[in-house]
């Protein structure tokens, strides 16, 4: 995490970009820009080019950017690493100590 992150009291990755109009929804979710989400909606509507399917995907970002953080997984029993050959012996060595 860069220090942007870490001090921001929200952060939004730049990737949402590409997701389209999931993408607006986060942003406009998240309270990252001046709108309200019917500024939003209503400048889809204004375009008038699929704005079915825009207004769909829109909400679906919406309600992500709204939704409450996901529980951390929970811990999961480790299994014992196999015993290996000579050969391997470094690699699972590695893989133990990280």
């Amino acid at each position: 995490m860069n220090a942007a992150s870490a001090s921001a009291p929200r952060s939004i990755n730049i990737a949402i970009l590409a997701m389209g109009g999931e993408g607006g929804g986060v942003l406009a979710g998240a309270g990252c820009l001046p709108f309200t989400r019917s500024d939003f909606e209503d400048a889809v509507r204004r375009a008038g080019v699929g704005v079915d399917a825009s207004l769909k995907a829109f909400a679906a970002g919406f309600t992500l950017a709204n939704a409450p953080a996901a529980a951390p997984i929970a811990a999961v029993d480790a299994k014992p690493v196999p015993t290996v050959g000579p050969r391997l012996a470094p690699l699972a060595q590695r893989v133990r100590d990280t």
